[in-house]
């Protein structure tokens, strides 16, 4: 069964170590996908450089 087929019937999938929080919301929905896990240290350090932008 691929991932549209078994949406339909209830699955909900998540995406596991991912290593940017740069994320395509609109394909993960497409996807089906209700739960993205990213480790605390990748959001810390994209949170960390955006407010280093943000002083420049």
């Amino acid at each position: 069964m691929d991932m549209k087929r078994l949406s339909r019937v209830g699955y909900r999938f998540s995406s596991d170590q991912v290593s940017s929080v740069r994320i395509d919301a609109a394909v993960l929905m497409a996807w089906n996908v209700q739960f993205v896990k990213i480790d605390a240290t990748v959001i810390l350090e994209q949170a960390k450089q955006d407010a280093e932008i943000v002083r420049a």
